[in-house]
């Protein structure tokens, strides 16, 4: 095992230990983070576990009845009908070319293969990966493409982002970047960064912009989660944690804008955030629940521990001040989400605990993509509090083995009245 790895874990373990702790649930702890394998996908869809296309015929959209070729779909042409299109925004239409001038049935692996490489992408960003992969049998091909092989397939998307996001419609959303100072903690005198080269200043800028401008949207995410924990009856000490985490996200864009106008030589701050179509009133708890689960008790912790590796690997004092600060906060707000869930859970609501433990059978972490760094010493940057690639990936691994996988075991094995969702006292 790299060293790396062994450092992830550590981390990982002893934040599990604490989170148990906070929830109430220390018994179980030390079993928590030695059991094996949380039931959270790493890594792309389409891999073991992860979601992927299948062709397992379990029916339902796509399974129409041929009107024509034959054989095992690999050598003949077949036209399948869609009976009942499933809903807006889980369908669409992918080609490929015709082999020899057939297409294959639209079942066969053939296909699905082919459509894989259409439609099974990611997309990073410094924090946010947005991904959709095959979910159920294509219809197909169509006859009205005489050049290509053409197919209606059903598909599922999922944005998942490092931290929480504030998002509309399944889609991360953040401001801008303009020139402006109000946004940014003041720097330290005089120029740090003076030994550092163009490029790797104009690296760590364009990083630390990135991470502010998710700080900032974070600030929206939690205003909406403040109403939506007041809408759905939460106890007071959720409601002020929450309070209380708003207030850190707009704490972090400030650090986070700092420093990047401190790499950048000149004031980095946020444009208008647009909050068109962001749903307004009373969300479904369902739906509240599920976002907990995925941004908060999966993205914020993979948050904090990505945070605190960067905090101990940093060298220069500012930003190890900072990162240091925002893991620690991260590390709240992730207990927070925690609370949350365990909270509900005790309300005994048999359709939360079915869209919590869903969520968490379905939610997904890809490691953040480092910063192109050809031409630039890793080592400056990692000085820097950045983590390349490789390291980014064992702490995703490790924060959600050994953090969301033992605690989520243990919150979903007691009974849900042991559990305590106050955190502080008045």
């Amino acid at each position: 095992m790299s060293q790396s790895s062994l450092e992830s874990d550590r981390l990982a373990r002893s934040f599990a230990a604490s989170l148990l702790q906070a929830l109430g649930l220390a018994a179980v702890a030390a079993a928590g983070v030695t059991g094996c394998g949380a039931n959270v996908v790493f890594g792309e869809p389409g891999e073991e576990g992860g979601g992927g296309s299948t062709s397992d015929g379990g029916g339902g959209f796509g399974a129409g009845v041929p009107t024509g070729g034959g054989g095992d779909g690999q050598g003949g042409s077949v036209v399948v009908t869609c009976d009942e299109p499933p809903p807006e925004g889980t369908l669409t239409y992918a080609c490929f070319f015709k082999d020899n001038g057939v297409c294959p049935a639209a079942e066969s692996e053939v296909t699905y293969s082919e459509l894989a490489d259409q439609l099974e992408w990611d997309y990073c960003d410094e924090f946010c990966c947005d991904s959709q992969w095959i979910s159920g049998p294509p219809c197909g091909p169509d006859p009205a493409a005489p050049n290509e092989c053409c197919y209606w397939v059903p598909i599922n998307y999922e944005s998942s982002c490092m931290g929480r996001p504030f998002t509309v419609e399944g889609t991360a959303r953040t401001a801008g970047l303009i020139g402006r100072d109000d946004w940014a903690c003041a720097g330290a005198a005089g120029d740090p960064c003076a030994s550092l080269d163009a490029k790797a200043r104009a690296l760590l800028a364009q990083a630390y912009a990135e991470s502010a401008l998710m700080e900032h949207a974070s600030v929206a995410s939690f205003a909406r989660f403040i109403l939506d924990l007041l809408s759905m009856g939460a106890p007071a000490s959720l409601v002020r944690d929450a309070q209380r985490a708003l207030a850190d996200e707009i704490r972090h864009a400030e650090l986070s804008f700092g420093l990047a106008a401190r790499y950048a030589g000149h004031p980095v701050g946020p444009t208008a955030l647009d909050v068109d179509d962001a749903p307004a009133g009373r969300r479904d708890p369902v739906r509240v629940l599920a976002d907990t689960v995925r941004e908060g008790c999966v993205g914020e912790t993979v948050a904090a521990l990505l945070a605190a590796r960067a905090a101990e690997v940093a060298v220069d004092p500012e930003v190890k001040a900072a990162l240091t600060e925002i893991a620690a906060d991260e590390a709240r707000h992730a207990e927070l989400a925690w609370r949350t869930v365990a909270w509900a859970l005790g309300a005994g609501d048999p359709a939360l605990r079915s869209a919590i433990e869903e969520a968490f059978a379905t939610a997904t972490a890809t490691a953040p993509s480092a910063p192109c760094a050809d031409g630039v010493d890793w080592t400056v940057l990692r000085a820097h509090g950045q983590l390349d690639a490789a390291e980014s990936r064992a702490v995703v691994e490790s924060a959600l083995r050994d953090v969301v996988g033992a605690c989520r075991r243990a919150l979903t094995t007691p009974a849900p009245a042991t559990i305590s969702t106050a955190a502080s006292a008045c």
